[in-house]
């Protein structure tokens, strides 16, 4: 009997955590459809590929592999990504079939040795309802997992969905999320680059709070307010650009994140900017302040000691919380001239430091 060869995918393995990916050449094979897989070690990589009619495949630590079928429902549950007998908390690996639609809440939550996931496009949901999101806590603690592919139909990462997964490196954001959820990345300490999508308007309260490797993060041009404690802790920041359309930064947003570094410019639109917003980022040499600005709230600037300059361009003396510009490097604060006088009664605490913008080198 005679047969034909196929090579109908390809697998890799990677031994440095996703950074380098090498191919193995698949060994003759009936058509079946597999799709490109990933994994940990060249172990799982040749012990794994799912047949075109499976709904979820895995291999755990020890070298067990697990399979299901497709079957009458279209939905993942916990049940299938923890089958009996099998200790989910040693998932190396998943791949998760076409014939998925939706995914349930938590279905990998706390899967500690998970290190890579496929996600296809054929996912609509990772919850127990709805369209297009990604609910609470879906992959919290996953502390292996470093590679995640997130299909493009997705609209909503919810609260903490990868908290903690300390392994993540860099992770694509589809350009259709419109929502991101309180805490999504938070502790996420390997965590390299963001790119934020324009459709993103809000950056919730601690988003990347403590990812202290990331140093690339890119806003949408429509984002209108920075949640508190949103990047606190990212201490290898170095560099970051808010947009016009920014109104509002809240409570220790910026706070300690010391590798910032040269100027920033708060845009015209910003109003607000809350308590410790900015605290002890040490590496900033100046600051330009927007005309629309009205409150800067205490400690917003405290513990900035390489500043060299401060600029504000309103002519009217915003409220001023305390200890907002102390220690501070003593540097100059710059004002329109017709506001100089205006400025020394309100910001009494710091009046000689006050000078008009016309003496600005």
């Amino acid at each position: 009997m005679s047969y034909t060869k196929y090579y109908l995918y390809k697998k890799q393995y990677s031994t440095d955590s996703g950074q380098t990916w090498h191919d193995v050449v698949p060994e003759e094979t009936v058509p079946s459809g597999d799709p490109i897989g990933h994994y940990s070690t060249l172990e799982e990589c040749e012990g794994s590929a799912p047949t075109g009619n499976t709904k979820f495949s895995a291999v755990y630590s020890n070298g067990d592999t697990y399979e299901i079928e497709c079957n009458t429902t279209d939905h993942l549950t916990v049940t299938d990504t923890r089958p009996e007998g099998y200790d989910h908390t040693s998932m190396r690996s998943a791949i998760i079939g076409d014939c998925v639609t939706s995914i349930d809440k938590q279905a990998f939550g706390n899967f500690t040795s998970l290190s890579s996931v496929t996600i296809p496009s054929s996912v609509t949901s990772i919850n127990d309802a709805g369209i297009s999101t990604m609910d609470f806590g879906a992959f919290y603690k996953c502390t292996s997992l470093a590679n995640i592919t997130l299909p493009d139909t997705l609209t909503y990462i919810g609260v903490q969905a990868f908290r903690e997964c300390t392994a993540i490196r860099n992770i694509v954001i589809p350009s259709g999320v419109t929502s991101i959820g309180d805490m999504a990345f938070s502790g996420c300490t390997r965590l390299r680059s963001i790119v934020i999508p324009s459709g993103v308007t809000e950056i919730k309260s601690s988003t990347f709070d403590g990812d202290a490797m990331l140093s690339a993060v890119t806003l949408g041009n429509t984002t209108t307010s920075i949640g508190s404690h949103a990047f606190k802790g990212c201490t290898s920041l170095t560099g970051i650009t808010l947009p016009n359309s920014l109104s509002t930064i809240g409570r220790e947003a910026f706070s300690g994140c010391t590798s910032l570094t040269g100027s920033l410019t708060i845009p015209d639109n910003v109003t607000t900017i809350a308590g410790g917003a900015f605290h002890t980022c040490s590496g900033l040499t100046s600051v330009s302040l927007g005309a629309s600005l009205s409150s800067i709230s205490s400690f917003t600037f405290y513990n900035c000691t390489s500043l060299n300059d401060i600029t504000i361009t309103t002519t009217l003396p915003p409220t001023l919380g305390q200890y907002a510009f102390d220690n501070t490097n003593n540097c100059p604060i710059y004002c329109p001239d017709v506001s100089v006088e205006d400025f020394k009664l309100e910001w009494t605490q710091y009046a000689d430091r006050i000078k008009p913008l016309s003496e600005k080198p």
